[in-house]
């Protein structure tokens, strides 16, 4: 789904607040014209004289002569009414617009989490940040302009319009006329704010992944003394992003002040046209010309929202193109790819094997495969190890086997079998220790129920067992920074405690006891030993020795084949 068609599912689903806010807005804008046509009662209550105009009075109020007690309170009651309506409007638009944001932000958030690598491979985080930060925003603001600026606008001179027409066709023909040409003016100056938002979203892209990349490396920028690069990096962002910001803040601050200047100089020429050709008594001439300069604020607030909507059109388009991406679920429609990939996941039957990889061949760019035709059944309780060189795809192939990724070609097959919610399949252990910013429990559990019992059992078999006993709040210590508190062997025991708690069926490690020393790995190889004679399947990736002597079988790839299966 497009981020467009997001946006129209969520204002449809918010048609009754939008339809209360256009009323209320209606409300207000025939309260301002009330209170425009009453400047020349109001006018005619302070000077009786003006009543004896010799030309009749015209317009709505025609021919009423109001007290200055009646003038006041009529006043007082239309801006008590305009004040609510606006209120209220605003309001409920506000409900409308903070719907979209949220579903928006949800459906950006489901696209993300099923991205497939390839597209992970072209996003930095700090553009992924910024997608989901500024152009969010940019589609809040144009929102608020849609249902909230637009809506209110347009109602407040289409009433003024309504009662300057009234009053005198001809005058109020020859200002609404002028519209014309200032809506063309605005048009014209407002279309350099689309490419010139799309830089700035670009450069702010840039600063904040610097940013972020120079927040987690600040043991290695400083190791290298590379202070002065990084700074030079970061300065040279932050001056480009300054200078894409006001350039951005010329193309739209720039046509509120033309637009003024051009009205005021098409009003005087209105004036010498009109000005031996007006023959209104003074009252009517008051509310009119009232009616006229009232109605300036409305066109010059829409005409000025011009670059802002055009903002929004630009992180609109930042968006589509972030939805554009590829998702590893991207043929969930029946099409012939998604009968393809159930047959590449269909399952297999008992005495199959747990888990079977048939002629399967992967490319993360097409053209350049990094793995072919690999074929291998995992049974239960088995421990195999992937060995080879670096850069021989040994990862990859454990993203596949955990169903990451998806075959390019060839079928991969697991025997269903039934387990509880707090049970996995397939737990993967990458290389790098990811912990999200919340307690350990949680990190532990990571989706599935919590069970303060299972974490301790799982921290106990990996030993941080001591480790949760000295942290002041135990489990529901906090894991800031990704986990930073720790240290880089405690995380790596903590990431495979997280695949034991799961209980799964198939546990894949990656280089997991790289960190380690001899006695911890030796506890976590332990844990895992116990874990296969209880029936889970391993499968591990590591270059050290006592690793691959734990395996029962060993696989070695070379140049993205399988040129080995054997005995340790």
């Amino acid at each position: 789904m497009s981020a467009r068609q997001v946006l129209i599912r969520a204002l449809r689903e918010q048609l009754g607040k939008g339809g209360g806010a256009v009323v209320a807005f209606a409300v207000g804008a025939t309260a301002t014209a009330g209170l425009a046509a009453l400047t020349g009662p109001a006018l005619a209550s302070l000077d009786p004289a003006s009543i004896n105009d010799p030309i009749a009075p015209t317009g709505p109020l025609g021919g009423l002569h109001l007290s200055a007690p009646q003038v006041l309170l009529a006043a007082v009651a239309l801006m008590l009414v305009n004040a609510a309506s606006r209120y209220l409007g605003t309001l409920l638009a506000g409900a409308v617009q903070q719907r979209v944001v949220r579903d928006l932000r949800i459906h950006l958030h489901d696209h993300l989490l099923h991205l497939a690598p390839s597209a992970w491979a072209v996003l930095g985080p700090g553009e992924l940040a910024s997608r989901l930060g500024a152009e969010v925003a940019s589609i809040r603001s144009l929102v608020h302009i849609v249902i909230s600026h637009t809506f209110q606008h347009v109602l407040v001179a289409a009433a003024l319009a309504t009662l300057a027409i009234q009053l005198d066709t001809g005058v109020a023909t020859f200002a609404l006329a002028m519209a014309i040409p200032l809506a063309a003016a605005a048009w014209w100056l407002s279309r350099a704010a689309r490419p010139a938002t799309l830089a700035v979203h670009e450069a702010e892209a840039r600063v904040a992944e610097l940013a972020g990349e120079h927040g987690a490396l600040v043991p290695l920028v400083r190791a290298y003394g590379a202070e002065a690069y990084a700074s030079a990096q970061l300065r040279q962002a932050a001056e480009q992003s300054e200078a894409a910001v006001m350039k951005a803040l010329v193309t739209q601050q720039r046509v509120g002040p033309s637009l003024e200047v051009l009205a005021a100089a098409l009003s005087l020429g209105g004036l010498l046209w009109f000005r031996a050709g007006i023959q209104l008594p003074l009252t009517t001439t008051v509310s009119l010309f009232a009616a006229l300069l009232l109605l300036m604020r409305p066109l010059q607030a829409l005409a000025s929202s011009l670059p802002a909507a055009y903002a929004g059109f630009a992180g609109l388009e930042r968006l589509e193109q972030l939805l554009a991406l590829p998702r590893v679920d991207a043929a969930a429609d029946g099409s012939d790819e998604a009968r393809s990939r159930d047959q590449q996941t269909a399952p297999l039957a008992e005495g199959e094997g747990l888990l079977t990889l048939r002629g399967v061949s992967f490319a993360y760019t097409p053209g350049q495969p990094v793995l072919h035709d690999i074929t291998f059944t995992l049974r239960a309780g088995e421990r195999v190890a992937l060995t080879g060189r670096s850069g021989e795809g040994k990862s990859t192939l454990l993203m596949i086997l955990a169903g990451l990724l998806s075959p390019g070609s060839g079928t991969r097959h697991m025997r269903p079998q039934p387990r509880d919610q707090a049970q996995a399949d397939i737990a993967w252990v990458p290389q790098d220790s990811l912990f999200f910013a919340d307690t350990l429990l949680a990190n532990l559990a990571f989706g599935a129920p919590q069970d303060r019992e299972r974490a301790l059992h799982a921290l106990r078999l990996v030993g941080l067992d001591a480790l949760v006993a000295g942290l002041p709040d135990g489990l529901d210590t906090v894991l800031a920074g990704r986990g930073r508190q720790l240290s880089g062997g405690e995380r790596q025991r903590l990431s495979v405690a997280r695949g034991l708690y799961r209980q799964p069926r198939v546990l894949l490690l990656d280089e997991v006891t790289s960190a380690l020393d001899a006695e911890s790995e030796a506890e976590v190889l332990a844990a895992l030993s116990g874990l296969a004679a209880n029936g889970t399947a391993l499968v591990f990736v590591s270059h050290r020795p006592t690793v691959a002597a734990f395996a029962e079988r060993v696989l070695t790839l070379d140049g993205g084949r399988v040129v080995s299966d054997r005995a340790p």
